[in-house]
């Protein structure tokens, strides 16, 4: 639980700092901007647990039974997804949930800990981004209000994160063109495709 608290921490400063390249302003507003990307955060956590299904979900829906089973096969064997096993989902989405239930054991809790991890950096990157679209943390906060009321599946939480981001650093590059903030889109278009094959197309 360390080890996710930290990577949640890390997921909600890379936003900050994307925020400060894609929107430079002033102290102050800087301040309160980090507040409510911290805020969002943290109001996205608690409706995701709030939101956490009963055990019969995970085993009973058919793609994320089968990332469960998938990753776990992947620890226990070392067969690797779209060589060994074939699934219309790409390698990423095995990949994080084994390393999740290498982290909090073979059992659901670690399904749980991986998508309010994947949503909270997801919406925090969505109000990010609508903040430096709109320029209003008002429309921002309706954004986000709206998104979590229209909340995917449980487990695809890649479908909020990686066009959140995607947008966020589409912010900054055109504020401040760079190669880096050039790579950063191009890796995060292969992050989508890791995730889903058609997604990232």
């Amino acid at each position: 639980m360390i080890q996710n608290g930290a990577k949640q921490h890390s997921s909600t400063a890379i936003e900050m700092n994307l925020v400060e390249s894609a929107f430079p302003v002033g102290g102050e507003t800087q301040r309160l901007d980090r507040a409510c990307i911290v805020a969002a955060w943290a109001v996205a956590t608690l409706w995701l647990l709030y939101l956490t299904p009963d055990a019969a979900y995970f085993v009973t829906d058919s793609d994320g039974g089968f990332f469960i089973d998938g990753a776990y096969h992947l620890r226990r064997t070392g067969e690797q997804p779209q060589i060994h096993f074939l699934s219309s989902y790409g390698p990423l989405s095995f990949y994080l949930r084994s390393l999740s239930q290498g982290l909090l054991g073979d059992r659901l809790m670690a399904e749980v800990g991986l998508a309010v991890i994947g949503y909270g950096a997801a919406f925090s990157a969505l109000f990010a981004a609508a903040r430096v679209g709109s320029g209003s943390r008002y429309v921002a906060a309706l954004v986000l209000a709206s998104a979590m009321l229209c909340l995917p599946r449980y487990y695809k939480f890649f479908v909020v994160l990686v066009p959140a981001a995607m947008l966020l650093v589409a912010y900054g590059h055109v504020n401040r063109p760079r190669p880096l903030t050039a790579a950063v889109l191009g890796a995060c278009v292969a992050v989508a495709f890791l995730f889903r094959h058609d997604f990232g197309v």
